[in-house]
C-alpha cells in the first residue's frame, strides 16, 4: 500500500488547489483535472483503488472524460 493512495485529503487538496487555479485561469483548462482528482480521492475515501499506479490511471482517464465532456 502506497502512503498517498490512502490519503483520500491529499487528492481532495489536490482538486481544491485546480478548483482555485480554474477560478484564475481563463477557460475551461484545470477543470477536467479538478473533476479527475475529485473523482479519485471519493474513491479512496470509499476504499476502491489501493495502488498508486492504479489511482493515477483513474486520475487520467476521469481527466480525459470530463474535459471532453466540458468542450
Amino acid at each position: 500500500m502506497d502512503a498517498l493512495a490512502n490519503t483520500w485529503w491529499a487528492w481532495a487538496a489536490f482538486a481544491l488547489v485546480l478548483t482555485i487555479l480554474e477560478v484564475l485561469a481563463p477557460g475551461f483548462v484545470l477543470l477536467g483535472f479538478a473533476i479527475g482528482a475529485a473523482l479519485v480521492s471519493v474513491l479512496v475515501w470509499l476504499n476502491v483503488g489501493q495502488s498508486l499506479i492504479w489511482l493515477s490511471l483513474l486520475f487520467a482517464v476521469a481527466s480525459l472524460v470530463a474535459w471532453l465532456v466540458l468542450q
